[in-house]
């Protein structure tokens, strides 16, 4: 592909360890970037074919692993801790500090978060079930019809909106 595709990013821009950025690289492999701390599969994923992309953070001792289709691709313990310096939006479908071209040519369906990292069974399970698994802070299926808002399927009501006309 042409372009780098973000389809999650949180916190600032241009500040090392100050914002997280999910992406799928133009050479298809994957990133989880703390803004120039980054952790970088060297594992492709093939265009057209859906993938599960599982990224994971301690924070208690900063390891950090990205999963590709419930395998471990690469992990590492991060030099730093991630501290967003404040209150951000989490974007997901585009690096908000390169709209409009930031934006994420695919589809994302099944997007969550938990408040605990998931370990290689949790995400393993995940893959291959669709289970929930413990307490869920947001996820997001994608698939209700709701015109621009994205409900939060997790119970904890922090509904999304979808803007620039997704599909």
């Amino acid at each position: 592909t042409s372009a780098n595709r973000t389809w999650f990013s949180h916190g600032q821009n241009g500040v090392t360890n100050a914002g997280i950025i999910l992406r799928i690289n133009t050479n298809n492999t994957v990133l989880f970037a703390f803004y120039d701390n980054d952790l970088l599969s060297t594992q492709t994923i093939p265009d057209n074919t859906w993938s599960h992309i599982t990224y994971t953070y301690n924070s208690s001792n900063n390891y950090r692993a990205i999963y590709i289709n419930g395998s471990l691709s690469i992990s590492d313990t991060s030099s730093a801790d991630y501290n967003s310096g404040g209150s951000h939006n989490a974007n997901i479908g585009r690096w908000a500090a390169y709209a409009p071209e930031g934006y994420f040519k695919g589809q994302i369906s099944d997007v969550r978060i938990y408040d605990y990292p998931l370990d290689a069974q949790d995400i393993y399970k995940i893959y291959k079930t669709g289970e929930v698994l413990g307490n869920e802070i947001v996820h997001y299926t994608f698939n209700q019809a709701a015109g621009d808002q994205v409900l939060d399927q997790s119970g904890n009501g922090h509904h999304g909106t979808a803007t620039n006309g997704p599909t």
